[in-house]
């Protein structure tokens, strides 16, 4: 059933339950590996973050579930870009690491561009190399940007159209804001950009149908802001005295037909999104 059209006589409200659609996918995923050799991601983190530590945390629990072994390699924040780009260059060489994440943020004393750009696009389940990035825009990359893909995965299974909706993206960050508009772009769809330099941003988002959004400012988007009926999709985690929130205040539910709450939303989905890609991309390299 769809949850929302243009066409819609009447509004449904829905919560999004990331954590059941990313177990939906462990069990697929889970199936599909008992027939395989085992596959490895290696994680490279550098420093100590307690942020960084939670989202390996998750990474690697969402790993165990469906048999995917997971190896983490942690740097000491002194760690050099030299050092970084060495360990990545071993990696893509090594046919027991199936792929490779670079944990962000990293130190400011590390060129992240320059190891992200590194790592090889048949070990990029993250499409964080400009190889990946450049493929993804030009369409020709099997896989999507987990945000993306968990984006794409909620609106398939909600029966959201995108071609459908006069679509608002708010922000335009490199996991979120700047991967979803090419998305959108590569499917012909219009949409609005909000970011800190765009005026009359209320104006704008008010318009949205289906809004989207990857600012990763707490509770910037009250529910006055939306129109009634809207699709929102939550991807702008932040952290606010302890405890993860999104950007939309979560009143907004109160007028959305479908919403991604905030933590238990899009967040656990691109986890399960990162893995499939890793499936995918150890696939393509057994052929």
């Amino acid at each position: 059933m769809s949850v929302h059209s243009k066409k819609s006589a009447r509004i449904v409200t829905m919560l999004v339950d990331g954590r059941k659609i990313a177990s939906d996918i462990a069990e697929e995923l889970k199936a599909e590996l008992v027939s395989v050799p085992k596959l490895k991601l290696l994680v490279i983190q550098v420093g100590a973050d307690p942020a960084t530590e939670s989202f390996i945390r998750m990474k690697k629990a969402f790993a165990d579930k469906v048999g995917i072994e997971v190896t983490i390699e942690k740097f000491l924040d002194t760690a050099t870009t030299a050092e970084l780009v060495a360990r990545v260059q071993k990696a893509n060489a090594d046919a027991n690491v199936t792929g490779m994440i670079v944990q962000l943020p990293m130190p400011t004393s590390v060129s992240t561009r320059e190891v992200l750009d590194t790592i090889s696009p048949a070990k990029d389940p993250d499409l964080l190399s400009a190889e990946s990035k450049t493929n993804f825009a030009l369409g020709t990359s099997e896989i999507l940007p987990p945000v993306v893909g968990a984006i794409a995965e909620v609106l398939a299974r909600y029966y959201v159209d995108v071609t459908e909706l006069s679509t608002v993206v708010v922000g335009y960050g490199s996991l979120v804001g700047e991967p979803v508009t090419v998305w959108l772009k590569n499917k012909g769809v219009d949409y609005a950009l909000v970011t800190s330099q765009t005026g009359d941003k209320v104006k704008i988002i008010k318009a949205a149908e289906l809004l989207i959004t990857g600012a990763g400012d707490s509770g910037v988007i009250k529910p006055e802001m939306i129109s009634i009926g809207v699709v929102i999709v939550d991807a702008g985690t932040s952290e606010h005295g302890g405890v993860m929130m999104g950007d939309c205040d979560p009143a907004c539910a109160t007028k959305a037909a479908l919403m991604t709450p905030v933590p238990g939303g899009v967040g656990p989905i691109a986890v399960a999104t990162l893995f499939r890609n890793l499936v995918l991309l150890s696939r393509r390299a057994a052929k």
